[in-house]
């Protein structure tokens, strides 16, 4: 059973995207814990929802038996891929989060997932009021892309754009995740006039003002990855009013209302047909601004309140 003041434990080891599910319940009148390092089985015990807020290896070894409290573990796109939750014991967990619809689709076809889970979509969403309109909504030629710089983001599409479209500006801005990559980006920054990448310096490189800056000064928000659970520099930049670049693939989230690539060719034609404009921060306050998220995170804490734990048959609570 609930307590009549639930107690929730958030399990969280890198400290991204997790402010609003720690503070979803606190504002809901629960008791709320924040666990960055081992799991100390004893409170644990002690309450009512264990919330993974990454299907890692903490997960994994939550799930290993079943606790008196309710599992609810958290997947995103990196977690989807890096095979974790082939080790998740699924009898032991009571709720499922995805990040994405197609995310949840991708795991369904991978893992045996038991059907019988309860699933919600809480998409990440951004708070536009760190991410103002553009003073200047002129058109310029300056390509943003923000994100950690490796494989999954596909930077060398960025990279041989630069020089089929010499006339345009490319700005990096992230952590390199690969040393061979920060190489290669090396070598090009000297061979071509018009690449230039930022480190992480100041505030993360993930949010805040240092992100806000750097944006400021562009005009097209690219988002090259072959594969994303949301890309949240993307929503960054369309607060912004940067034009979204996006690559064409599975759940390219503004695929719906804005035109997306496959060639170089298209690339070029997005570019010379698009550019800074207040239509694209509206899609983000209508599609992905915090309250959305905030509102599937209540729909999540109140369901797994609401809901009696349900051990299958030959298992135990613990």
């Amino acid at each position: 059973m609930i307590s009549s003041v639930p107690t929730i434990m958030v399990f969280d080891r890198i400290g991204s995207f997790v402010e609003h599910f720690v503070q979803r319940p606190k504002a809901k009148g629960w008791k709320v814990f924040l666990a960055q390092g081992q799991v100390n089985p004893e409170m644990v015990a002690g309450c009512d929802v264990l919330y993974c807020n990454w299907a890692d290896q903490l997960a994994v070894q939550l799930s290993q038996r079943r606790w008196p409290g309710k599992l609810v573990v958290m997947v995103r796109s990196y977690e989807a891929y890096a095979g974790f939750l082939g080790a998740i014991k699924w009898e032991h967990v009571d709720q499922l989060v995805f990040v994405s619809p197609h995310i949840h689709e991708y795991c369904k076809l991978t893992y045996p997932i038991p059907e019988s889970i309860p699933v919600h979509i809480v998409p990440d969403c951004v708070d536009v009021g760190k991410f103002p309109l553009k003073k200047d909504l002129a058109p310029g030629k300056v390509v943003g892309f923000v994100g950690r710089l490796g494989a999954p983001k596909n930077v060398p599409w960025l990279v041989a754009a630069a020089y089929e479209f010499p006339e345009y500006e490319f700005r990096f801005k992230g952590p390199f995740e690969d040393r061979r990559l920060q190489a290669y980006m090396a070598y090009h920054q000297a061979q071509a006039g018009n690449i230039h990448v930022e480190g992480p310096e100041g505030e993360p490189w993930f949010s805040g003002h240092g992100v806000n800056d750097f944006l400021e000064e562009c005009h097209y928000i690219a988002s090259p990855s072959f594969h994303e659970g949301t890309h949240m520099a993307l929503l960054e930049g369309m607060s912004k009013g940067l034009y979204p670049l996006v690559q064409d693939r599975p759940g390219a989230v503004v695929a719906s209302d804005w035109p997306t690539y496959r060639t170089m060719g298209e690339f070029g034609l997005i570019l010379e047909e698009g550019g800074p404009s207040e239509a694209a921060r509206e899609w983000v306050v209508a599609q992905r601004n915090t309250p959305r998220q905030l509102a599937a995170i209540d729909a999540m804490l109140d369901q797994v309140s609401s809901s009696p734990i349900i051990v299958p048959p030959g298992a135990h609570l613990n």
